[in-house]
């Protein structure tokens, strides 16, 4: 049965054989995988031979067992196998950082990558989610489109996001409505492209003919 992740799963054993953590008479248990929450190491049969156990998923999605064994028995140990389902979405995650270096209005050349997921960190594949991305720090402004939907797998689409502004770092931020909001790694940014040439210092305001001026002229490329 698929149950999310931390849910209490409850399990019984007939006469003579031993159930899911916690089981009977002299039954032990041992925990294996994702080492869960049983609600005790042993138990006794009650009248009719039946021993129970609840058994608390861990956090991890995927295959969980347990196993029960009792000494002296036919078909100990028993081996029990639950799958697990990740639980609803509660935040974001960047799972692919943008790039650490980039050039002022010139697109990261890695493009970050968010994932929808559940309060312990599993991957919830649910499309249809708004996720919108804006500067977290720095000084300038975004490029590219400010918002995605996320895909059956849980993942917005974003791509030819920029930052145009000063030299310095940067991060971005990514939000969604009742999510954990996200935040990128540092972003260094450069200069970007030569697009004008301006006069850094400009040359004497008097000068007489025929001599070199005195303060020379000096033009800066800059984006």
């Amino acid at each position: 049965t698929a149950r999310a992740p931390g849910h209490p799963w409850r399990s019984r054993t007939m006469p003579g054989r031993p159930s899911s953590c916690r089981n009977s008479g002299g039954f032990t248990t041992s925990m294996m995988s994702v080492s869960p929450f049983c609600s005790a190491p042993t138990s006794a049969t009650d009248a009719a031979g039946v021993a129970s156990a609840t058994w608390t998923l861990g956090t991890t999605a995927g295959a969980q067992t347990a196993t029960a064994t009792s000494a002296g028995l036919a078909g100990s140990p028993l081996t029990f196998t639950v799958a697990t389902t990740p639980a609803p979405a509660a935040r974001l995650a960047v799972v692919t950082q943008p790039s650490g270096s980039a050039r002022s209005g010139i697109a990261f050349a890695a493009q970050p990558v968010v994932q929808l997921q559940d309060a312990y960190g599993n991957a919830v594949a649910q499309g249809g989610t708004a996720v919108t991305v804006s500067l977290a720090s720095g000084t300038g402004a975004l490029g590219g489109a400010p918002s995605a939907t996320t895909d059956a797998p849980g993942q917005p689409a974003f791509s030819g996001l920029s930052t145009s502004g000063t030299v310095g770092t940067y991060t971005l931020g990514f939000s969604a409505a009742g999510l954990a909001d996200a935040a990128s790694g540092a972003i260094n940014l450069a200069p970007g492209n030569p697009a004008v040439l301006v006069v850094a210092t400009q040359p004497s305001p008097t000068a007489r003919s025929g001599i070199v001026f005195p303060q020379q002229a000096a033009v800066q490329l800059r984006d």
